[in-house]
């Protein structure tokens, strides 16, 4: 079964040198959203993120290699900042 690592960034970058065992990118996906929810949850946004003024994302991101390498499988971003979003402009695909 592959073995996928799940790393973390926000106020400090922590990198997964143990890795998980996942059947697919589909487990990986599932896996991840539940990591970052429980990551969030537990430790707080706010202490997750650096200062929201500076509209730098909290992170995770999941490769195939340890150490912060090999190919990034899939990544959630979480970006917090105050006032409104800005506007979405959006295109349509030819």
């Amino acid at each position: 079964m592959p073995r996928y690592f799940f790393h973390t960034e926000g106020k400090y970058i922590n990198i997964d040198e143990e890795g998980t065992e996942l059947p697919d990118l589909n487990a990986v996906r599932a896996e991840a959203i539940r990591t970052a929810g429980e990551m969030l949850r537990d430790a707080g946004l706010r202490s997750c993120t650096d200062d929201p003024r500076n509209s730098k994302p909290w992170r995770l991101w999941i490769t195939d290699g340890p150490g912060g390498a090999g190919k990034t499988r899939l990544s959630i971003h979480v970006l917090v900042q105050d006032g409104p979003p800005e506007e979405l402009q959006l295109q349509r695909l030819a």
